[in-house]
């Protein structure tokens, strides 16, 4: 599925969000997945996301999913990393 597919698909869905999280194991994994789907779908941008499109991913999730305050960006880096995740 292309990038803007899946994210139409997230973000239509009224249980998209919470898929998304319960589908990644948790909030670093799913605000990279959600990070990374918006970059792919910028023409001058690279795929890898940073720490602050993680981060505002993660923001978004968790208004959109009624959670708490979101970890600082270098946490959720290298929680994604630990996962193979790249982020820069």
């Amino acid at each position: 599925m292309r990038p803007i597919e899946w994210l139409l698909e997230v973000t239509q869905f009224e249980d998209g969000f919470s898929r998304l999280l319960e589908e990644s194991g948790g909030l670093p994994v799913a605000a990279w997945k959600l990070a990374n789907a918006r970059c792919r779908t910028r023409e001058t941008s690279t795929s890898v996301p940073t720490r602050a499109e993680v981060r505002a991913a993660a923001r978004h999730l968790a208004s959109k999913l009624g959670l708490g305050p979101v970890p600082p960006s270098a946490v959720l880096a290298a929680d994604c990393e630990r996962q193979g995740l790249l982020v820069i």
